[in-house]
């Protein structure tokens, strides 16, 4: 590895020498699952909070545990590593008053030096690049554990490494209460759709207007599908006309650039029928059913494939798009969905089920007010997304620099996240 930076009082030597790496199941061999046994658990078993899902674990016999105890003792404060299948993904033990085994499929990790500086460094890019330069290329990804203990790991004095842990645990706590802000708005967004697409919640000014429902296919001028480019003889280029595919789009309806495929103009003519125009709505009705998403002037012109569902509505049926784009991305739509598909063995709609779906809807002002009001909700959970992408980025960059020495800590100086 090239640590440039790297700070001459810096120590550079294998994991090996800083921590005992153990097998906890040097038979490679899982145990038979026992019910109401002991948790089994691997680097998959963790919730995002950090504590086991001692719920959904395999469960094994008493006497795996008590072996495994004997020969290793997982205690709190060790570090499970992923060997065989997913590699990686370093798990801290949490302190728990439950019993648990650990699967063949990781190593154990007992730092000799300050565990959660291990930690973040097994979780640093220096480190993936590692594996995947060691990695064994089988049908089943594996890392041996002499090839684990021998990752190239570098760190400062003890106070050094305290500082470092203390500014990254900032922010992760900072990415963990954004986290469960985002969690909340998104059952507050949830709870005002299940209110306000049912009638349930009316505003004063609409109390006593009826709601009808309509048939989704006579709301339209037109519901069809896209086309595969190869199958009328053309392929993806490099530059061109926008073409849409279920990835394209986010689960709030928004397109992402860099997912976006290009067909040639000629491509583009040549696929008339799933030419898109302004305010069309896309549909997924293969795979990620229900996907959502309202054509816009600035993604024009575009294309999009069979998986999506294009609905052009007719004007004077005085139906709002962005009405319509929330109730087809709500609950009710969902449970319809799982309806129909319960005896498939494919995920799938025909567009005569689409056309089927029945639509409940007040008035056109009505329509507007509720688009609105959860059209705001849409914008305010997309936003604190695009922070939380953001600190996850910066908290990268930074753990980048603060593990080989590029960026020093002042070990006096409080830690306050730079956003």
């Amino acid at each position: 590895m090239n640590f440039k930076f790297l700070p001459s009082e810096w120590n550079v030597t294998n994991l090996g020498n800083v921590a005992e790496v153990l097998d906890p199941q040097p038979d490679h061999r899982t145990p038979p699952e026992v019910l109401d046994g002991i948790p089994y658990i691997g680097v998959s078993d963790f919730l995002p909070n950090g504590k086991i899902d001692i719920e959904s674990c395999r469960k094994v016999s008493k006497e795996v545990w008590a072996k495994q105890q004997t020969d290793i003792l997982i205690d709190e404060g060790g570090i499970i590593f992923g060997k065989i299948g997913t590699i990686g993904l370093p798990r801290l033990l949490p302190k728990s008053s439950i019993k648990y085994a650990l699967s063949a499929n990781v190593v154990l990790i007992k730092p000799k030096i300050n565990n959660f500086f291990v930690l973040y460094w097994l979780k640093s890019e220096h480190i993936t690049r590692q594996i995947y330069r060691t990695l064994h290329t089988t049908s089943q990804p594996a890392l041996g554990i002499i090839k684990i203990r021998q990752l190239i790991i570098a760190s400062p004095s003890p106070s050094e490494q305290c500082k470092i842990v203390e500014i990254l645990s900032s922010w992760d706590k900072a990415i963990a209460l954004l986290e469960q802000l985002i969690t909340a708005k998104r059952k507050l967004k949830q709870g005002l759709m299940q209110q306000l697409l049912t009638g349930k919640n009316r505003f004063k000014e609409f109390e006593g207007s009826e709601w009808k429902k309509v048939r989704l296919g006579n709301m339209c001028s037109l519901i069809t599908k896209g086309t595969t480019p190869s199958s009328v003889g053309f392929e993806f280029s490099s530059v061109g006309v926008n073409y849409i595919k279920i990835e394209s789009i986010t689960e709030y309806g928004q397109f992402i650039p860099e997912k976006l495929a290009k067909i040639s103009e000629e491509a583009h003519q040549g696929l008339k029928r799933s030419q898109l125009e302004e305010s069309d709505i896309l549909f997924s009705i293969a795979g990620a059913l229900g996907r959502v998403a309202i054509v816009s002037k600035h993604i024009l012109p575009a294309n999009t494939n069979q998986a999506l569902a294009i609905i052009r509505l007719q004007k004077k049926y005085n139906i709002c798009h962005g009405y319509l784009f929330q109730y087809l991305k709500s609950e009710l739509i969902v449970k319809h969905i799982d309806r129909i598909n319960v005896q498939a063995a494919q995920a799938n709609l025909s567009l005569a089920q689409l056309n089927d779906f029945e639509i409940t809807v007040p008035s056109l002002k009505e329509q507007q007010k509720i688009a609105s009001i959860l059209s705001a909700a849409d914008t305010e959970i997309s936003t604190l997304e695009k922070q939380l992408s953001a600190y996850k980025q910066q908290k990268r960059g930074l753990m980048q620099q603060l593990l080989t020495g590029k960026k020093r800590v002042k070990l006096d100086e409080p830690v306050t996240l730079k956003v």
